[in-house]
């Protein structure tokens, strides 16, 4: 269930040292806003390095299933464990390297709507915290 966001609103980022706040008064300005703060975290060189090939998880000695089930006791489970953890490896690395990609493409093709939704994506990662707050159009006593 989608809601829609409720416009003018307050765009609240969550940086390292500061928070910072852009008036939005509608969708195109939100994904300007969302453009502007996510090139400027792109050039910046902090938030999103390149993964590199260095950083590629390496395949253990046994990566065939069957040849590790042929293996007994111990060398068995170091076998298995090993390529569990290969694996998890491999699957966060071209993640990232996803992610990257689509902040790169967002940001060079100056997509706004795109910039929003890697925004958002981000969300719960350290110093990259975004949220629209709907102004007040009222005051009561609680």
């Amino acid at each position: 269930m989608s809601t829609k966001q409720p416009y003018p609103c307050v765009l609240v980022l969550r940086e390292k040292h500061a928070y910072l706040y852009f008036h939005v008064a509608n969708e195109d300005q939100l994904h300007r806003a969302a453009l502007l703060v996510l090139g400027g975290r792109f050039r910046s060189g902090y938030f999103y390095p390149r993964p590199t090939k260095e950083e590629r998880p390496q395949p253990p000695d046994y990566v065939d299933e069957a040849e590790i089930a042929k293996l007994k006791g111990v060398h068995k489970d170091i076998a298995l464990r090993r390529l569990a953890e290969f694996k998890r490896g491999a699957r966060l690395f071209y993640e990232d390297v996803a992610t990257y990609n689509r902040i790169r493409d967002a940001v060079r093709g100056k997509d706004g709507a795109v910039a929003w939704a890697c925004l958002k994506a981000r969300n719960d990662i350290e110093y990259e915290g975004v949220e629209l707050v709907a102004y007040e159009t009222g005051y009561q006593v609680v």
